[in-house]
């Protein structure tokens, strides 16, 4: 038997690309469905972060996926949202991760994995307020009621992501961990993966 053609390997490569859509577009009826039974404020972040973020990584290259590194079988929970960007020996990821209970709050886990092994880690972390943490909530503080907590301070949690956009790129393509990035995590003296595991 000969090598497929181009045509049947582009039509295989077409069907992968529009199963990856629909898997997208599905998660994004998931996460509307999550977004409609939360808060108001939750739904504010939520929205800020489709309408600001989301925008911002497509321009550098991410994608909006329904499941992680192309395995149907591993969907994103409807209480995230999770983009990628896939190269020849790599794929990054950004994942906004909503506290359960629906609480105005979120995280930013930043990764970039082997692309011929992807659930190998090259590094992994999150986006944080200052250095010495190893993971941060965004968005409402824990101790302040949802009802007290002004709808503005989502624009502000936003923007200052927006800010840090840049320190989350150099960290995921060089391995640079400045001001934004969490700690390493450090286990029996060995260096860690980063922040994911804390």
């Amino acid at each position: 038997m000969g090598a497929p053609s181009n045509t049947s390997r582009e039509r295989s490569t077409s069907a992968s690309a529009t199963s990856v859509d629909l898997a997208a577009e599905k998660h994004r009826e998931k996460h509307l469905r999550w977004r409609n039974l939360a808060p108001p404020r939750t739904r504010a972040l939520s929205s800020l972060i489709y309408d600001t973020l989301v925008p911002a990584l497509e321009r550098r290259g991410f994608r909006y996926v329904g499941f992680e590194l192309g395995e149907p079988a591993d969907t994103v929970a409807g209480s995230e949202i999770h983009l990628e960007r896939k190269g020849e020996d790599c794929i990054d990821s950004v994942r906004f991760n909503f506290e359960k209970y629906r609480s105005p709050r979120f995280q930013v886990h930043l990764s970039r994995r082997k692309a011929q092994a992807p659930h190998d880690f090259v590094r992994s972390g999150n986006l944080v307020a200052r250095n010495y943490q190893y993971y941060h909530f965004w968005g409402k503080p824990w101790w302040i009621p949802t009802v007290l907590w002004p709808e503005r301070a989502a624009n502000r949690a936003i923007e200052t992501i927006n800010m840090r956009l840049e320190q989350a790129m150099r960290f995921i393509e060089h391995g640079v961990r400045d001001s934004s990035i969490s700690k390493e995590i450090t286990i029996s003296g060995a260096r860690g993966r980063g922040a994911d595991d804390a």
